[in-house]
């Protein structure tokens, strides 16, 4: 009976977890995106000064911009998106390493790509990186929650984020965002 009683307190313990994680994952993913013209290179930038705790004594971070313009966009939820990115990639790395972050203009979009000299991730668990609670970090030390975050900002900006990975050698992650913002802001 003792048993039976602890299993329901820390079942509803979980549950109470898993609510007040959903509550904030609705908050960080609102509807009402405030789109103006950012400049992605300020925003690496700040993500990588914000980041500089996770990566300083795993990676040095090497930023290349080419003249790309500025995307309409909600900078603080694109700073969370690359700041995301940079923790992981930091988390990657178990030894000394490099991230490099590059942002260039594709055709009418702003392409950003941060890559690791991490672990990379398995091709079994690609399928599933950006969903809600997926992680592949040790249990306590992730909510997966920040790639499925990322990918739906990505997406509220009408832009996509896809990654390239190889165990071993690294990870690459793409978002390419319209300069113009989603097709309903440009409408």
């Amino acid at each position: 009976l003792l048993d039976l009683v602890e299993m329901v307190t820390e079942c509803r313990s979980g549950a109470d977890r898993i609510r007040r994680i959903v509550r904030g994952l609705r908050s960080l993913v609102r509807e009402d995106v405030a789109l103006h013209a950012v400049n992605l290179a300020q925003i690496a930038e700040t993500s990588c000064n914000m980041s500089m705790h996770e990566l300083r004594h795993r990676a040095t971070v090497e930023v290349n911009v080419a003249d790309a313009p500025p995307v309409l966009g909600d900078e603080s939820r694109l700073t969370q998106v690359l700041m995301n990115l940079l923790v992981n990639a930091a988390h990657a790395i178990d030894t000394k390493g490099q991230v490099r972050v590059s942002i260039r203009q594709e055709n009418e979009s702003v392409l950003v790509e941060i890559s690791d000299t991490g672990c990379g991730i398995p091709p079994e668990v690609i399928g599933r990186i950006f969903e809600p609670f997926f992680t592949t970090k040790p249990v306590g030390k992730g909510t997966g929650l920040g790639l499925s975050i990322s990918y739906g900002i990505v997406k509220k900006h009408g832009g996509r984020i896809e990654l390239d990975s190889e165990v071993g050698r690294g990870t690459t992650f793409r978002i390419l965002l319209p300069v113009n913002g989603p097709k309903e802001a440009a409408a």
